[in-house]
């Protein structure tokens, strides 16, 4: 089955959400079921919890407000936005390399949707101009200390160890173990 479009995920979404929602309400309400049936949903489909990663949901918010209702737009910029996530990530990435390739992709969204803002924002006055200045190097600044995290696990996980005892010596290398 191939990718799904950008209104195929809304819709998908939006049943999932539905659904949730209904569960939600009725574990609220005190029907020991429905949180039952949430428990399982969470615990038995991982994909759900792709559905509710809300560091996505993010991006594709950020990404519609950038490209507007321009369908193609918005799906090239996921497709980008994905394929540098994967190739941040690497081919056999740990949980928190997964967690920072995310944030670098966060980052860099909200950094380039900001410098885009700064244009327009030069033209209503200094003031503003300033704001979005301040704006931008926060964001460059979030930007630059996740790659530097990225870089730093990536470096942790390759470190050796050397010990030594009486006349004998270990050498351990190796990568971090998931």
């Amino acid at each position: 089955m191939g990718k799904l479009s950008l209104s195929e995920r809304t819709d998908k979404v939006k049943r999932v959400s539905d659904r949730v929602a209904d569960l939600n309400r009725r574990a609220n309400e005190g029907d020991a079921a429905a949180l039952e049936s949430i428990r399982e949903m969470v615990q038995s489909a991982p994909s759900l919890m792709k559905v509710i990663d809300l560091a996505a949901v993010a991006r594709g918010q950020l990404v519609k407000k950038a490209v507007g209702d321009d369908v193609t737009a918005c799906e090239s910029l996921l497709h980008f936005l994905e394929v540098m996530r994967a190739e941040l990530a690497g081919p056999n990435p740990v949980a928190l390399e997964r967690l920072l390739a995310d944030r670098i992709v966060s980052a860099w969204l909200y950094l380039h949707y900001l410098e885009a803002m700064a244009v327009p924002a030069e033209l209503k006055g200094m003031r503003v101009a300033s704001h979005c200045q301040k704006q931008i190097d926060r964001a460059q600044g979030r930007y630059l200390a996740a790659i530097r995290s990225l870089a730093s696990v990536r470096k942790l996980a390759g470190l050796c160890l050397q010990v030594n005892i009486a006349d004998r010596q270990v050498n351990f290398a190796g990568n971090a173990v998931d």
